[in-house]
């Protein structure tokens, strides 16, 4: 959720609202805990899977979380699948821009919004993340591209779901509330290569 969450909240405003659709890829360490035959290794290994569409718990989640930080995009589209790879998240998001609005206005909200944020790094406009670059890391990158054909926006934003999910949050919450470094116990690079 927070790796849609930190690609979509700065377009707020840039966007047409009940146009966003909502693409997540997950590790299997992100499809939850249960004992599932779906989720044994001869199973996912191999294989790439839509699952819970249209009624994942994170729809909600996603609209209202965008909500509370202002970025009202109305009701949201989301689609899961699930990787054959242990960990790692990505969203692509799509949404036809506002009127008036260009590839300019959408990189410029995105580096101003993660300008002092130590743990987004926002990449140049056709640049798409790669979960191998965050592995290990409390880390977000996010990339977005317009299709000026279309008069789409393409986010791209990637996390690994064991340490930018709730683990590192909860950290990274503990840090602010107890006045440490906000980065301290939580690694900004990634273990690649």
């Amino acid at each position: 959720m927070i790796t849609a969450l930190l690609g979509l909240i700065p377009l707020a405003g840039l966007v047409t609202p009940g146009t966003v659709i909502v693409d997540g890829k997950s590790g299997t360490t992100g499809a939850g805990r249960a004992m599932k035959d779906t989720m044994h290794v001869s199973h996912v290994s191999g294989g790439f899977t839509a699952y819970a569409a249209p009624a994942h718990r994170h729809t909600g989640e996603i609209e209202h979380y965008l909500g509370v930080h202002g970025a009202d995009v109305g009701p949201i589209s989301f689609t899961p699948h699930l990787l054959p790879v242990p960990r790692g998240l990505m969203i692509t998001a799509y949404a036809d821009l506002a009127d008036g609005v260009g590839a300019d206005d959408v990189q410029a909200a995105l580096v101003k919004a993660y300008a002092d944020e130590r743990f987004v790094t926002v990449l140049d406009p056709g640049t798409f993340p790669t979960t191998k670059a965050v592995i290990g890391s409390n880390s977000c990158h996010v990339s977005a591209t317009v299709d000026p054909r279309t008069g789409r926006v393409l986010v791209t934003s990637v996390t690994d779901n064991l340490v930018k999910g709730a683990a590192g949050g909860a950290l990274q919450n503990a840090n602010v509330m107890l006045g440490l470094p906000e980065e301290t116990a939580l690694p900004t690079i990634g273990l690649y290569p």
